[in-house]
């Protein structure tokens, strides 16, 4: 069982915005960086994915993952730009980052959203980083640590200077690097990066018994606004301008115009009881 779930991530993306966004700010959190190429294109119009297979996993690691790639940065690193509506190709490699608070759909392979995908890397004239950057200018990672300059400037994601954009997550593009650990590198272009979902900790909202998930308190740890309607016994899960019900008297689940009968469902003196799978199916919706 995962033990962390977001809000499906995970479709959630960097340039979103929702009252579910937690300040990040000042909070040191490392980014994994990891290599691989492409083994499959998901052409999926509102979720495409890439199925990576990571170069550098061992025995004991994680050998590949699906990538969620809608709305997800793309560094070409032969011109040090960002694209939009980049087409991936099968067995072109790619660099990918994401923190490592990231929750990852524990599906086979496992599924996730990273916060840039890089590519271009067989004929780079630039490299990058991405992680959370120290007053000081070193990454929380020990991969890099910047040499910044009166001159140095960065941006948001909305194309804003930003002044004050250390203690904060960046994606960092350079050239040229010391030798010395972590290398020492003058930018070409700081972006600050949004901030991220918060992470909910499954385990403990889970009911002992295998009952399941306590409803009620999970939804409202995400955000959301969990009603009962005593005419027809009804609990209503709003988030944002959608919402799903649930008839509590025969586990049914209405999302949108779908009604499903969900097996494990339970009502006991007032506290609902949901299978986990039926998490992700309302949370999926949400995000969609």
């Amino acid at each position: 069982m995962m033990k962390k779930i977001l809000i499906y991530t995970l479709i959630f993306v960097l340039a979103w915005t929702s009252p579910l966004f937690a300040k990040n700010e000042g909070k040191a959190l490392a980014y994994d960086q990891t290599y691989g190429r492409v083994e499959e294109v998901l052409q999926d119009e509102k979720n495409p994915e890439i199925l990576v297979k990571n170069e550098e996993a061992d025995k004991d690691s994680v050998d590949q993952f699906y990538l969620y790639t809608k709305d997800v940065l793309v560094m070409d690193l032969t011109t040090g730009e960002f694209v939009k509506d980049y087409s991936f190709t099968k067995g072109e490699k790619v660099q990918y980052f994401y923190r490592k608070d990231t929750p990852i759909l524990q599906s086979l392979p496992g599924r996730l959203t990273p916060d840039l995908i890089a590519v271009h890397l067989d004929k780079a004239e630039y490299s990058v980083d991405v992680d959370f950057f120290n007053k000081e200018g070193r990454g929380v990672s020990n991969r890099l640590e910047l040499n910044i300059t009166k001159d140095t400037q960065a941006t948001n994601q909305k194309g804003e200077v930003e002044k004050d954009f250390l203690n904060k997550d960046l994606v960092v593009l350079y050239k040229v690097a010391t030798r010395s650990l972590p290398p020492i590198a003058k930018p070409e272009k700081i972006l600050v990066l949004d901030k991220k979902n918060p992470v909910v900790d499954l385990e403990a909202y889970r009911a002992p018994e295998n009952k399941g998930i306590y409803l009620r308190k999970y939804f409202e740890a995400m955000g959301a606004k969990v009603d009962w309607t005593a005419q027809g016994n009804w609990t209503r899960i709003s988030m944002g301008d959608k919402f799903v019900d649930i008839k509590n008297t025969d586990a049914s689940l209405k999302i949108g115009e779908n009604l499903e009968k969900m097996e494990g469902f339970s009502l006991e003196k007032g506290v609902s009881y949901i299978p986990e799978q039926y998490l992700e199916k309302i949370n999926a919706y949400f995000m969609d």
